[in-house]
């Protein structure tokens, strides 16, 4: 009998790299990582210094409905990668969105970006909101730095550095300050790295919808975060993260200090107050982030739990009962100097990240969704704002070539198509829905590459 074959990490990266382009319409990206595909999404491989790793981006999105449309629709795509990795390869391919890495003590973020006109000053009016939000858009997990078992409501805020800063693998900040807006000149993009991968839709929604509520106001000309600017953002960030009953108190250069709760609920009032200048989803998603907020603060949300880090902290509560431990024991640090205690911690960071798994045998929360034991869902009841990304005319296109045949002889960029011919599709305006093919300047026509799957 033939011995089954070994694949190491290389193997197994170059054939997700490649069965990638067959699960759906994709052409090539124009910097030869990855694909871009007919949803107007990517999808790559990072390969980096810290860790290679494959990852997924929307498409551009109009409303936070859309986004979380996307978001799922990238769990799709991940899943059918990994059973056209398993045909191949065969075992068991599991893709997490688990935060941090309890081997390596890496940690990975979901990264968030806001469209702002160029020369807005964001930072002072997003730091304090940004630091608070971790009570509903935290992932919950573990501390991977610890040598403990330390529960996070938000791990990836154990591996923040800095308030502002452009690096995005060492010191990482709160606010990244990378200026690479993939639009036009005036435009900006507010990039954010210190967000998680999430699963509960409620969770998805608000992260991203609440953001961009406060970067509109931020847009007004308002001064949002003047009120309850925080002394020290970073230990306040890591107070909150550290705190499930929401109760931590941080300090505020106004003088008082404020839960998290307290900091949301001004937002909350100030997003209230101008209903009238944000889009027209403004009001539902308000009504969410106080009935959430409310939840949290009676304590409500802890005992039907809708959001990632309470559904997450529960299931770790029944797994410690059933081994006879309970969350003193583990937090007193004597439980698990015993050899018993160890084998529950290796246990516990293996259920972490088999909760954020999105493919493989176990995929707990959809598991749990499937019984129906968790309320995190919203769909069909925020509305859409009738706004055309040009996510749609990049789709289109790449379907079209698929169609033809011709998805070799194009390439894409999140603001530009590129074809064989010197072509060029102009997409550096977000919201464009109708572009015409021009000869790039410059470009000679009879001395172009060809692109290969």
């Amino acid at each position: 009998m033939r011995p089954p074959r070994l694949f190491d990490r290389p193997d197994i990266l170059r054939a997700i790299d490649r069965l990638s382009a067959q699960i759906e319409p994709c052409v090539n990206a124009a910097d030869g990582r990855g694909i871009f595909l007919a949803s107007g999404g990517r999808f790559y491989l990072d390969w980096t210094d810290i860790a290679d790793k494959p990852e997924t981006g929307t498409a551009e999105c109009g409303d936070p409905a859309h986004l979380l449309h996307q978001v799922k629709e990238g769990d799709i795509f991940m899943r059918r990668l990994a059973a056209l990795v398993e045909q191949e390869i065969g075992g068991e391919m599991m893709f997490t969105e688990t935060n941090v890495d309890y081997a390596s003590g890496n940690t990975w973020g979901c990264h968030e970006s806001y469209l702002v006109a160029r020369g807005t000053d964001f930072c002072a009016g997003l730091v304090p909101f940004l630091c608070s939000r971790v009570i509903y858009t935290g992932s919950g997990g573990w501390n991977n730095q610890s040598k403990g078992l330390e529960f996070l409501l938000s791990p990836r805020v154990s591996h923040l550095h800095k308030v502002f800063g452009h690096d995005t693998q060492r010191s990482k900040p709160i606010v990244n300050l990378r200026d690479e807006s993939h639009a036009r000149q005036d435009d900006q993009r507010i990039h954010l790295i210190l967000g998680e991968g999430l699963h509960s839709e409620t969770s998805i929604l608000l992260k991203s919808a609440t953001t961009a509520l406060v970067v509109a106001l931020i847009e007004l000309g308002l001064d949002p975060g003047s009120a309850v600017a925080l002394k020290n953002p970073l230990s306040a960030i890591r107070d909150f993260a550290s705190d499930p009953s929401c109760t931590a108190v941080a300090s505020t250069e106004q003088g008082p200090g404020m839960r998290a709760i307290d900091i949301q609920r001004h937002y909350l009032q100030l997003a209230g107050d101008h209903l009238a200048d944000l889009p027209v989803w403004a009001e539902s998603v308000c009504r969410l982030w106080k009935e959430v907020l409310d939840r949290l603060e009676s304590g409500e949300e802890q005992a039907s739990p809708r959001l990632d880090w309470v559904i997450r902290r529960n299931v770790y509560t029944s797994f410690l009962q059933r081994r006879g431990f309970s969350w003193d024991t583990i937090h007193s640090g004597a439980a698990l100097s015993s050899e018993e205690g160890q084998a529950v911690r290796s246990e516990l960071f293996e259920l972490d990240t088999r909760f954020g798994a999105v493919s493989g045998k176990t995929v707990l929360f959809q598991s749990l969704d499937t019984q129906g034991v968790l309320q995190h869902r919203i769909s069909g009841w925020i509305p859409r704002e009738e706004t055309v990304t040009r996510a749609k005319l990049r789709g289109s296109i790449i379907r079209d070539a698929h169609e033809q045949g011709n998805r070799r002889r194009i390439v894409a960029d999140w603001s530009y198509l590129r074809d064989q011919e010197g072509r060029v599709l102009d997409l550096k305006d977000p919201f464009t829905v109708n572009a015409e093919w021009q000869i790039e300047p410059g470009r000679r026509t009879d001395r172009l590459p060809f692109w290969h799957a």
